[in-house]
């Protein structure tokens, strides 16, 4: 899959501790590709199916969060 590929060559160039978040994360399958780095999760979780431990629910647009509180967002299946 080109966007798992994608993201482990990314995440590797990360330093640790850099704060990911991951937009729309559904069933978290990013979340193990960042050990090093702190992410954390977020989904709005209104539709139907099984999630991950989301650190927050959210629509995208209204993040209860500052907006420079990431240093990189991962974002792969989602429009805002």
């Amino acid at each position: 899959m080109k966007i798992q590929r994608f993201l482990e060559e990314r995440s590797a160039m990360l330093a640790p501790g850099v704060r990911v978040l991951d937009a729309g994360a559904g069933d978290g399958r990013y979340r193990n590709l960042f050990g090093r780095q702190r992410y954390e999760a977020t989904d709005f979780g209104q539709v139907p199916k099984t999630y991950a431990r989301m650190d927050f629910l959210s629509d995208l647009q209204r993040l209860p969060v500052a907006s420079s509180a990431y240093d990189v967002v991962v974002c792969t299946q989602v429009l805002a």
